[in-house]
């Protein structure tokens, strides 16, 4: 039989269970690093898309924050009294003019403050009103008068330092997160708790530019 024959016959034997194994094997640590691969790139897509959420939220949040405080004590007649009513470390609540008819009506008082609903907490802008950003883990407002010193007295608030905390909606078990966040004062205001959920925190000093005319 010629060697052509031969290697014909070879052909016919089929794989040894041998070869059968150790293709087996290959193609099961080629599969094992793709499928590694899918699953990290997948982590990676669902983190980063966390992150921007967070993001999203709190710049819309103090979007709102900013564009408000600024009108805090506007009052074009002199006559409607309008400015800070409450000054707490979480709540605040104030009065604007809008309209300029001298009094303060309906849609010209605003509260920012945390309420739980369905387990989560979120900031609301004016109570009952719709939610700002939800999953909020702090929220602090720090008062500054026109030195500069720390008041809790609103007629001598002249501006807003604003710290806000948000979480993902999504544990990731993968991560511990026990990060400590401060505000602007170098204050904490909050710890996480050794959780699995990541957090973003913004800040922001907001002048009130109708407070203290004279």
């Amino acid at each position: 039989m010629n060697k052509i024959g031969k290697l014909f016959q070879l052909s016919r034997g089929g794989f040894t269970i041998v070869e059968f194994l150790v293709a087996m094997l290959i193609s099961s640590v080629v599969m094992s690093a793709v499928y590694a691969s899918y699953t990290s790139q997948q982590k990676t897509y669902s983190n980063q898309t966390e992150t921007a959420a967070m993001m999203q939220g709190l710049r819309a949040a103090l979007f709102h924050l900013d564009r408000d405080i600024r009108m805090a004590g506007y009052d074009p007649t002199r006559s409607a009294s309008a400015g800070i009513v409450t000054a707490g470390s979480d709540t605040l609540q104030f009065t604007y003019d809008d309209d300029g008819d001298g009094a303060i009506g309906a849609g010209e008082t605003i509260l920012y403050e945390l309420y739980v609903s369905s387990g989560i907490t979120s900031l609301r802008r004016t109570s009952g009103g719709q939610p700002v950003v939800e999953r909020v883990d702090a929220l602090n407002f720090v008062y500054l008068d026109l030195d500069r010193a720390v008041t809790t007295v609103p007629a001598q608030v002249r501006s807003v330092q604003v710290a806000l905390v948000v979480r993902s909606a999504r544990a990731d078990p993968d991560f511990v997160n026990d990060s400590v966040f401060r505000n602007i004062q170098d204050a904490i205001i909050y710890t996480a708790p050794g959780d699995h959920f990541r957090r973003k925190m913004l800040t922001t000093e907001i002048r009130c530019r109708n407070l203290g005319l004279p």
